[in-house]
């Protein structure tokens, strides 16, 4: 073999490793998860999407927390939950997601014509979206971020790794109802954000409350569509204006430039000053 066909595979060694890593490691996880669907006793289909949910959030957990630590010497802080006070940077961060689901509003109401009207609040049923979305936002940003990005990082660079996330996560989002090319594109700039907060000092208490406060504050409290899904108890109606290239249509914001702006927005204030040497952050 020559010099270049070694160098090649050497650099490629690392990263396939990484891959069949996280395989092993999400395979683990959702085989947890099978296991204790079948063992549960569910009551109603509703109940089963959401224990389902909650065993498949378990089974990541379980693997990103033991199996990544023991087998690759990954630590809390690889995974993001860094010492301080993680409560407060969750609070930030869905402080942070309310914000910038507001600043896509402030661009779809008077550009497209998107009308917001007062609706029924079902309490109850708000209640128990709000615990499901908290689990989602979780499950995504386990299977993410935490240890499978640390895993590719450490193969190839934070860098490349965000930018292979980000991929990955717009492709895992075309399968959503309603989806279009442009929101995938705008849920792959939705990853970048998320793994500059992941990387920031708020690591995935951060990553995961910015995560849980767009969903939330689009679904529960605008009613908007969330990633193509309309929830249909938050206080207010989301009807969607004349330019879908701009309100993202039945896909919600995150389908149109409204989406785009808010996730350039909270790169942005989260990269500040950082901006100008991104290379030495991301190294």
């Amino acid at each position: 073999m020559t010099r270049c066909g070694s160098l090649v595979l050497a650099r490629l060694r690392p990263v396939c490793v990484a891959f069949a890593q996280i395989g092993g490691f999400l395979a683990l996880g959702f085989a947890l998860a099978w296991v204790g669907l079948r063992l549960l006793p569910l009551p109603d289909a509703a109940s089963a999407r959401f224990a389902g949910r909650g065993a498949i959030l378990a089974g990541a957990f379980f693997v990103s927390t033991l199996v990544a630590t023991r087998l690759e010497g990954l630590t809390w802080q690889d995974f993001g939950w860094r010492p301080g006070r993680r409560a407060t940077w969750f609070v930030v961060g869905a402080a942070t997601g309310l914000g910038l689901a507001a600043i896509a509003l402030a661009v779809v109401v008077p550009w497209s014509g998107v009308h917001l009207s007062v609706g029924a609040t079902r309490v109850s049923a708000a209640f128990a979206l709000l615990l499901a979305l908290s689990a989602a936002a979780l499950f995504e940003e386990l299977v993410f971020r935490g240890a499978p990005l640390a895993l590719l990082a450490r193969a190839v660079g934070r860098w490349p790794a965000t930018l292979a996330a980000a991929v990955g996560f717009g492709l895992a989002h075309l399968r959503n109802p309603n989806a279009t090319w442009f929101g995938t594109v705008n849920i792959a700039l939705t990853a970048v954000l998320l793994s500059i907060a992941f990387w920031s000092r708020g690591g995935m208490p951060l990553a995961w409350g910015m995560h849980f406060g767009w969903n939330a504050a689009l679904g529960l409290l605008f009613g908007a569509p969330v990633s193509g899904i309309a929830f249909g108890v938050a206080p207010l109606v989301y009807a969607a204006g004349l330019r879908p290239w701009v309100d993202g249509g039945a896909f919600g914001p995150e389908g149109g430039v409204a989406g785009t702006v808010a996730f350039a927005v909270g790169v942005a204030a989260l990269v500040r000053r950082r901006l100008a040497q991104p290379g030495v952050w991301l190294a």
